[in-house]
């Protein structure tokens, strides 16, 4: 995905960032109408070469020119007057010195790649701390299931060893009394606890 398009779907915080790049001297208009052309040079190169860069100045004029058109056939009359003084302005400031246009957007497309890798370094902890959250509450449910099962099991323990314990003091005490003398086996043991 191209890197606006990228920059374009960020949160607010980090279009405030984005927003603060650009100005008169390059402004936001262009990189978003001429977003592809710009993001298809190798402006760090442009920006060392006085003919590379009076180069990519004229084509940047011409693309200007080229939006222009567009506008006229869309029938936007706001933006193609917003394009004419932009081209001027570009024209009147770079002309001259088309390096420093270069060296403009050079460091501003840098400068937006080091944003979208805070954004995505935010993401990326947003997400570690959401798959931790939700791990703690899953143990946390799995280790009260577990103790729910250990209470209900001790219980049901406690209630057997209860009826065994009556039944073997019900044993005890007919065994006293001699009336199951004869039905317990002589080798039966009873195991007090």
């Amino acid at each position: 995905m191209a890197q606006w398009c990228q920059l374009q779907m960020l949160d607010s915080k980090y279009l405030e960032q984005v927003d603060q790049l650009y100005d008169d001297s390059f402004p936001m208009d262009i990189r978003q109408y001429l977003s592809r052309w710009i993001e298809s040079i190798d402006w760090d190169t442009v920006a060392v070469q006085d003919s590379l860069a009076t180069i990519r100045f004229h084509d940047l004029l011409a693309q200007l020119d080229d939006q222009h058109s567009r506008f006229a056939l869309e029938s936007n009359f706001l933006q193609q007057h917003n394009f004419r003084k932009i081209k001027r302005n570009l024209q009147d400031r770079f002309q001259e010195d088309p390096v420093t246009m270069a060296m403009i957007i050079s460091r501003n497309l840098k400068e937006e790649q080091k944003i979208l890798v805070c954004a995505k370094e935010a993401e990326v902890k947003t997400c570690e701390f959401i798959i931790f959250s939700t791990l703690t509450k899953f143990i946390q449910k799995l280790i009260d299931h577990i103790a729910n099962k250990k209470n209900s099991m001790l219980k049901n323990l406690e209630d057997l060893q209860d009826e065994y314990d009556f039944k073997m003091n019900t044993l005890k005490n007919r065994k006293q009394d001699g009336f199951w003398s004869s039905i317990i086996r002589p080798d039966f043991v009873v195991v007090d606890k």
